[in-house]
């Protein structure tokens, strides 16, 4: 079972069987303006509910009190990248990105070009 606890480069695998065990390289985020941070997050929050609504139809009281926790831009950005109508490629790209606040204005730009209606 694989959990995603950090993010980490792959430098090598060292074996692929019987399971894969790989080199790994930790990849901090950086969050340089706090401020500019939050804000896009809460833009990009009030996207991803628009999304929930148009592809649901409403929106369960139970899971919005789940995303409210979920307000910690790094890991509602990661989140907001999975649910998004992307190839793995394009989610891959996401991740990679250490910037927090770039990683949330790109997703931005995918969610404002999402049907709303």
């Amino acid at each position: 079972v694989l959990a995603g606890v950090a993010r980490a480069r792959i430098l090598e695998y060292v074996r692929m069987k019987p399971y894969r065990v790989a080199r790994v390289e930790p990849i901090k985020s950086v969050v340089r303006d706090k401020a500019a941070v939050r804000g896009k997050n809460e833009k990009l929050y009030d996207l991803f509910l628009n999304q929930l609504r148009y592809k649901t139809g409403e929106l369960d009281l139970d899971a919005l009190q789940r995303l409210e926790m979920l307000k910690i831009p790094e890991k509602f950005a990661d989140i907001a990248a999975f649910y998004a109508d992307l190839d793995v490629q394009e989610k891959q790209k996401f991740l990679e990105e250490p910037d927090v606040e770039k990683r949330i204005a790109r997703l931005i730009k995918v969610y404002e070009s999402m049907p709303e209606e």
